[in-house]
């Protein structure tokens, strides 16, 4: 694990106990987004007859997402994501795909009644494929943290950016994805 970004999701999650809530924003969520991330091949694939592949699928990816889950006061929230990450692969040794569900822990502070700052931490389960490697059944940790904006009367409408740290998996090492998507908050 990557200590300086397990601290920062340690610090933003535990840090709403502290902080001044922006008004009464509980209600359940949904939202999607696009973004982009890196992949990395764990070190016991790398000897394949070719030597070490992390050369050639140490990409970029494409990710895709989806989240919902439920804010219950205004500075925690539980929700459950589904990622999907692909890169454009030029050959036969660099096709990488990445789909993995997480169930994660949010803590919120908000930031006056149009920002929220949030750190994350949970645990994914998924399935990762390079095409010269096969196949992997994925799980571990996952953790990051980021911003939110809220618009409309009630806060309605809402635009996340986030960054987020998949790590501890089979055959992907670890995937670090930075995505911006729209929320729709039901308060």
């Amino acid at each position: 694990m990557k200590l300086p970004h397990a601290a920062l999701s340690i610090a933003l999650a535990c840090a709403p106990a502290m902080a001044q809530a922006g008004g009464d924003r509980t209600g359940a969520f949904v939202g999607g987004g696009l973004g982009a991330g890196s992949a990395n091949i764990a070190d016991e694939f790398c000897e394949v007859g070719f030597g070490c592949l992390s050369d050639y699928v140490d990409e970029d990816v494409v990710v895709v997402e989806g989240h919902g889950g439920y804010r219950f006061n205004p500075n925690f929230a539980l929700e459950g994501k589904i990622l999907g990450a692909a890169n454009d692969g030029d050959d036969d040794y660099d096709e990488l795909t990445f789909a993995a569900l997480s169930a994660r822990a949010v803590g919120l502070i908000p930031l006056g009644s149009v920002v929220d700052l949030y750190g994350l931490v949970g645990f994914y389960t998924g399935e990762s494929d390079v095409s010269l490697l096969g196949s992997e059944t994925e799980s571990g940790l996952v953790y990051g943290g980021g911003v939110q904006m809220n618009f409309g009367a009630q806060g309605n409408f809402g635009l996340r950016l986030e960054y987020e740290f998949y790590d501890a998996g089979e055959l992907v090492d670890d995937l670090q994805a930075f995505t911006a998507s729209f929320q729709y908050n039901f308060f």
